[in-house]
């Protein structure tokens, strides 16, 4: 059969009548470019690596035969780009800048592919539209700074679909086609889902005697063939491996996801990313509208707007329909069918100036200004979208190094590491460089709750305290027992937030190592303290950078919403420790009462001296205490300076002693610049000044 719309595209494909224009579009094209690569490169190394960002880096770190093993076994995705990045790698060393690099130079190469297809799909014009929607689209932006296989995909994907046209038209064989197909779905499985659609496309042209279908077969089957091996080596993979079971997937929502933030990126929400999808989406339906019509036309749109229309389409939809027995939906995969989505709206601003023999000069003028409107109004939507991604700490895509550096300038002899979140191993190797034990946590996958409780008392007998990471602790231990476990038999003394992520270090204290005090302290009609328990401080003086433990038995009647707060200060006032936690959250004893276990992590660089410590009530909602009446406090058999009395607002205990300063803790630490100096024998490491003083009053300088 001979290849119909071969002949007859050929002989219908535009001319291009201003050979001046196109070698302006094609300057405007090569700026673009270099923009999107601009836009890439910007503040690439902002966000630490994220999870799987770290895995990638770990992975590609060892030798191929490690690496294919895993990628046959645990990781779900195909090994090019590992492979790649090995290569890289090797070359580049494995900063954050260099192991994203690769990324952002394949994101900026999409442009010049937006501008073939829109120049395929309409024009020049509305080429140089879609590789500028493309070049700061800011979903695209996102996963072009990213150590991950994503952005590769998207670009592979452009390429086959463009490539399969290019042959069907007749303008180039079928071996660049086969290529960028391989390396596709090389790269990650739901190419196979834009082959799927290509086969799909194929097989409706051969049907309506557009092209020779015998002759589509061989590259069909060379395709198959080269991605047999892969199939056969990862059986598991494509058998055996479940990531999440069945049902427990929001597909509906990840498809909503999808529509939002492909055209808004991920730093819009509500009705702002509302607003942009379905500008976005108008516009696709418009140009899709208009490439149909005109399709029956042009016999070189008769392959072109079926490619990119199934292009957008199987991705969405098989990867729904697959998820149904074997979950494999996610956002970010989906970034395969992201291209068509721009090229239809792209098409969709050109279809207001399609160009018409004998058109009146105003006409054009008042169809090119809405053009160019419509185009300016669209970036301007994606400009907005990616300040806050730049700029706005809140869209950091992690920042694990500050837990990891914070460990590394407190820890103590005698501490260890608890990742809570078997998958943030890999961030935890990448930006640790301490050398405290390390123990994952929890046991098992389900949890294993009793083993998980026996490991944390071994852990908690052999060591004096513990950094808990909690990273995507629910995929792990859903219901946080670690750390529940651990307010109930330790002192929690630090937890601080990143933006996917909490470090608390907690304080171990053996019961018989506590001197208890009987206490008759009541806050309003419902709370009483009936006794509090602390190191023997009379006997024992802290040292700075130690944890303070405080064991309070409370007896309550329906009190809810209550916080603790405890504060170190000095004869001054001067604030040198402070933890501010939930009250009444601890385990309920027989005696009818409530225990909570309570840090106080006594600041490094504390000045020995003499302090007292506050105990206040309040309610978590207004901030309001709950005033104190102390009736008594009994002595006991053990003795102990935690004698209070009440001061306003707050319980006070005084005669505590602070001794051996601490030294040698290291940086980064928060108020802290690093020194350096010289004078004599002395060095100054460290030191805190004031970002701002007022007159009369006491400045403090931290050296």
């Amino acid at each position: 059969m001979r290849n119909r719309l071969a002949s007859e595209s050929a002989r219908s494909s535009p001319r291009l009548r201003r050979p001046p224009r196109l070698a302006i579009i094609s300057t405007a094209l090569l700026v673009v470019t270099i923009l999107a690569l601009g836009l890439r490169l910007f503040r690439l190394t902002n966000s630490d690596l994220w999870g799987d960002e770290a895995y990638s880096v770990w992975l590609s770190q060892h030798d191929l035969l490690t690496i294919f093993g895993a990628l046959s076994q645990g990781e779900p995705h195909p090994p090019f780009y590992p492979v790649l990045l090995w290569l890289w790698m090797k070359a580049a060393g494995s900063s954050e800048f260099a192991v994203r690099l690769p990324s952002a130079i394949l994101g900026a190469l999409m442009v010049p592919l937006a501008a073939r297809w829109g120049t395929r799909l309409v024009g020049p014009g509305v080429g140089l539209v879609a590789a500028l929607l493309v070049a700061f689209n800011p979903f695209l932006v996102w996963y072009s700074q990213e150590t991950r296989m994503y952005i590769a995909a998207a670009l592979f994907a452009a390429w086959s679909v463009l490539a399969l046209d290019n042959a069907i038209a007749g303008r180039q064989g079928f071996r660049w086609y086969v290529l960028a197909t391989a390396l596709l779905i090389y790269t990650h499985y739901y190419g196979l889902f834009v082959w799927g659609a290509e086969v799909l496309v194929l097989a409706w042209l051969s049907w309506r005697g557009y092209i020779a279908g015998r002759r589509w077969l061989g590259p069909l089957a060379l395709v198959g063939l080269l991605y047999l091996p892969w199939v056969a080596f990862s059986t598991h993979i494509f058998f055996s491996y479940y990531g999440v079971a069945p049902g427990r997937v929001d597909l509906t929502g990840i498809l909503l996801g999808f529509w939002q933030h492909a055209p808004a990126g991920m730093t819009l929400s509500g009705r702002q990313a509302t607003a942009i999808a379905s500008a976005y989406t108008a516009l696709a339906l418009l140009g899709a509208g208009c490439l149909w019509w005109r399709a029956r036309r042009s016999p070189h749109l008769m392959s072109s707007f079926p490619l990119v229309a199934a292009w957008l389409v199987v991705p969405l939809l098989g990867g729904m329909a697959v998820s149904l027995v074997r979950p494999m939906y996610a956002e970010r995969y989906l970034i395969v069918s992201a291209m068509p989505l721009i090229l239809l709206a792209a098409a969709g601003i050109g279809s207001i100036r399609w160009p018409r023999p004998g058109q009146p000069a105003f006409t054009r003028i008042v169809s090119g200004a809405a053009q160019g409107a419509l185009t300016i109004a669209m970036l301007a939507g994606a400009v907005y979208a990616l300040q806050p991604y730049y700029f706005d700490a809140r869209f950091l895509k992690s920042q694990y190094s500050a837990h990891a550096h914070q460990v590394e300038a407190l820890s103590r002899p005698g501490d260890a590491v608890l990742l809570d979140g078997h998958s943030q191993v890999f961030l935890q190797r990448y930006y640790y460089h301490g050398e405290l034990p390390e123990y994952l946590m929890p046991v098992g996958v389900p949890i294993d709750e009793a083993a998980t409780a026996a490991k944390l008392g071994e852990i908690a007998a052999t060591h004096t305290g513990a950094w808990l990471y909690l990273y995507a602790t629910s995929d792990y231990d859903p219901a946080n027992f670690v750390e529940r476990w651990l307010d109930e038999h330790a002192y929690r003394a630090w937890h601080t937030w990143t933006v996917n992520g909490r470090l608390l270090y907690y304080a171990f204290y053996p019961p018989e190592k506590l001197a208890a005090s009987p206490l008759d302290v009541g806050f309003g009609p419902a709370v009483h303290l009936g006794e509090i328990a602390s190191v023997n401080v009379g006997s024992s003086p802290l040292t700075a950078g130690q944890v303070l433990p405080l064991r309070l038995r409370w007896s309550a009647g329906e009190a809810t919403g209550l916080k603790v707060s405890a504060r170190l200060r000095d004869a001054d006032g001067f604030l040198w420790g402070s933890t501010d936690q939930e009250a009444l959250r601890g385990v309920a004893t027989g005696r009818g009462t409530i225990e909570d276990h309570l840090g106080l992590l006594v600041q490094p660089g504390t000045p020995p001296g003499e302090y007292r410590l506050e105990l206040r009530l309040y309610a978590a909602a207004d901030g309001k205490a709950l005033a104190p009446t102390l009736a008594g406090a009994a002595s006991t058999a053990r003795p102990t300076a935690l004698a209070p009395h009440v001061d306003g607002d707050a319980l006070v205990f005084s005669g505590l002693r602070v001794e051996q300063p601490s030294i040698g803790q290291g940086l980064p630490l928060p108020g802290l610049s690093r020194g350096g100096q010289r004078f004599g024998e002395l060095t100054l490491l460290s030191y805190g000044l004031p970002s701002e003083a007022t007159a009369g009053q006491k400045a403090y300088l931290t050296f």
